[in-house]
């Protein structure tokens, strides 16, 4: 009766190791306990159960390094995928600093532009005032002459 019970408990157990515990021994123990005909239709009732529940197991362990693994490779495409947007933004904001720099070159040449074009333009200021302070004593030195010939006359 004890002997029943405790088979009850395995065939219902899910322990992987047990079960096979029990499907390796089944035979020395059924031979002992049982007749030849019961023992079989019992271990073939227990492989059965062993194998139904091994596929269970199976696909529970496989599920498992499967999560595992996509636990694994996510952090890993995870890491790569922050890579690749810090490069990204990294190259971003080195192209903005390019424009930046650009815009901040065509700043200073257009001041230098204007300065020059300025300087060209008092240049030429200075040149016109200069000639016309030539003219302009030209013609004073003219006029002494003509009044210094009219005093003469």
């Amino acid at each position: 009766m004890h002997f029943k019970g405790f088979l009850c408990l395995i065939i219902r157990s899910t322990s992987f190791c047990v079960l096979h515990l029990f499907y390796f021994l089944a035979p020395q123990l059924f031979s002992i306990f049982t007749c030849n005909k019961l023992s079989i239709a019992i271990l073939n009732s227990l492989r059965e159960n062993v194998m139904e529940n091994g596929f269970v197991i199976l696909s529970i362990v496989a599920l498992l390094f499967l999560s595992i693994y996509g636990y694994t490779y996510g952090s890993i495409a995870l890491a790569k995928i922050k890579q690749k947007k810090a490069k990204k933004k990294e190259l971003m904001l080195e192209e903005i600093r390019l424009e930046e720099r650009k815009r901040k070159q065509d700043l200073r040449d257009e001041k230098l532009r204007k300065q020059n074009k300025r300087r060209e333009e008092i240049k030429h200021e200075l040149k016109l005032l200069e000639e016309m302070k030539r003219n302009n004593d030209r013609l004073n030195t003219m006029r002494v002459e003509t009044m210094k010939e009219k005093k003469v006359s």
